[in-house]
């Protein structure tokens, strides 16, 4: 089989990028610290432990490439100890450098070397290579245990037993004439100023970056009408779901919640919205805006698991909601959620919003929250839904939007590239304007009214915050292995270029609503409003 660049780039860069980013947390006492304290005389010199550690940490990252590769059933339970092994590795810097702790770091040594072996049985039994990759490693935890055991009796409290180690041990005699005396090795001008130097992670972790660099600018799909597979995979894996929610579109954030937020910001885990709540307002502030008065049927397209769906059909018990989308696993457990939920009135089919199905003039409201982005066809895709829209009905449209391409303003060959690294890394066409949108709508000749509205400042906090949900709850990524780490580094790449793009313009978060010819409301004028209900919508 061959080698997949990628995955292996980046299971070599957890050990040895968290390795080296732990060592920096860690700067403070390796410099201010460690040099005053006894050490046993078979120590080894400062320099050995960063070049060691980064060989190790390497190993390491192969072994679980290689057990990932494999994909057997007992993977799952491997990286599991895997998972446990490398927190407890990573833990014990701080605990010794920076608390200095021995006593606690010398348990969590022992529960590191524990699990470390665990996991090089595990690999072996899913790979031979995997397993020996691991025994150097497991070795050499024994001896940083014994390390740390004789460090620790030497130093008890885990303070030096002098005021000044350095001073004292330049100024006695006989503890010259006899360094290796109770095992002591007394400090020198020379092995200070040897373990003050940083831990050598530098040139391994810069080449791991810069390899990392190339792998994720270079896009992992082309769109080749694979959405509904890309969403399979994503509904099965559960991750998406797991931080997302059941919506899995933007979040809504009022005026006062975005001025909140820059207060208390994101990375403290403490925003002052909940991200799953956000969805919900969404849905809410969409409906709302929308202007659709009790509907009897309504149509979600690209309805995904069907959070909007069952929220609808929550919001109208008397109406019937119907959602559509090409994946058969969303199609699944949309209807096992509904179902769960007692919602009777909400359905699930498999369809392609380009060729529906559904008779002509079928649904009151239709409904369609960032599913334009992966039509092929928006002509096809606006035409269908306004001819499967009752007259007098509404239509709403939610959606990703490139700015407004004008002869004063053309995209430029920056822009280009960073939108197209964007239509293939998550399988989208090509993006449009919402103001192409409204066009459309208007082509039809079928619509009554149309306005529009931008909602990217409601939404753009969404991006960041979906980052940090994901770094202040880790646990289902981490136990989920090698290929989910990949696709999960990759999905926060893409994540905040989406943030970037959206906040520097190339991107707007378009909404786009109209009312069907026919019925009460008439009319025929397009409108374009910055927000269409500004006495209560940001």
């Amino acid at each position: 089989m061959p080698i997949q660049w990628g995955p292996l780039a980046l299971a070599v860069a957890i050990p040895v990028g968290s390795g080296f980013g732990i060592s920096l947390l860690s700067m403070s006492g390796l410099k201010n610290w460690f040099p005053y304290i006894r050490k046993p005389s078979w120590e080894p010199p400062p320099w050995f432990f960063g070049p060691c550690w980064s060989f190790l940490y390497t190993l390491m990252g192969v072994a679980s490439y290689l057990v990932w590769e494999a994909g057997t059933p007992l993977s799952a339970t491997a990286f599991k100890l895997y998972g446990t092994q490398l927190i407890f590795n990573l833990a014990w810097q701080p605990l010794f450098f920076v608390a200095n702790n021995m006593g606690i770091s010398q348990i969590d040594n022992l529960a590191a070397l524990g699990f470390a072996a665990a996991t090089a049985l595990a690999f072996r039994e899913i790979n031979r290579t995997a397993g020996l990759l691991m025994a150097p490693y497991v070795a050499f935890l024994v001896f940083a245990n014994a390390l740390n055991f004789s460090v620790a009796r030497l130093n008890p409290g885990g303070r030096p037993p002098r005021e000044s180690a350095a001073t004292e041990d330049l100024t006695h005699p006989q503890d010259m004439k006899n360094p290796g005396q109770d095992g002591y090795q007394p400090a020198t001008q020379a092995s200070l100023a040897a373990s003050r130097r940083p831990v050598s992670h530098r040139a391994p972790a810069a080449a791991v970056f810069l390899a990392l660099k190339q792998v994720f600018d270079t896009p992992s799909r082309t769109y080749d009408t694979n959405v509904g597979e890309v969403y399979d995979d994503w509904t099965d894996e559960g991750v998406l779901e797991y931080f997302w929610g059941e919506h899995i579109h933007l979040g809504y954030y009022s005026r006062e919640e975005q001025q909140k937020a820059w207060k208390q910001p994101i990375w403290t885990g403490r925003h002052p919205k909940d991200f799953k709540q956000a969805k919900f307002d969404f849905i809410d502030e969409m409906l709302a805006w929308s202007q659709s008065d009790q509907p009897a049927t309504v149509l979600d397209v690209g309805c995904g698991i069907g959070g909007t769906t069952r929220h609808l059909a929550a919001k109208f018990p008397d109406a019937k909601v119907t959602g559509i989308t090409l994946s058969p696993q969303q199609v699944a457990r949309g209807t096992s959620l509904a179902a769960e939920r007692g919602l009777s009135n909400a359905s699930f089919q498999v369809m392609d919003a380009q060729a529906m199905t559904f008779a002509d003039n079928s649904f009151d409201l239709v409904w369609a929250c960032e599913s334009g982005e992966h039509m092929p066809d928006k002509q096809k895709y606006i035409q269908e839904m306004e001819r499967v829209l009752k007259p007098g009905g509404r239509i709403v449209i939610a959606c990703w939007c490139q700015r407004e391409e004008t002869a004063e303003r053309p995209l430029t060959a920056s822009d280009k590239s960073k939108l197209k690294f964007l239509y293939d890394e998550w399988a989208h066409p090509f993006f449009v304007s919402y103001q192409q949108f409204a066009r459309l709508l208007q082509d039809t000749k079928k619509m009554a009214s149309v306005d529009t509205a931008d909602w990217t400042p409601q939404t753009l906090p969404t991006w960041r915050q979906s980052i940090w949900v994901g770094v202040w709850d880790p646990w289902i990524v981490i136990f989920k292995g090698p290929k989910v780490w990949y696709r999960t580094m990759r999905e926060i790449v893409t994540i905040e270029r989406m943030h970037r793009a959206f906040a520097q313009g190339l991107m707007q978060y378009g909404m786009i609503r109209g009312t069907k010819a026919g019925g009460p409301a008439g009319g025929g004028a397009m409108h374009a409003t910055r927000d269409a209900r500004a006495p209560t919508t940001v």
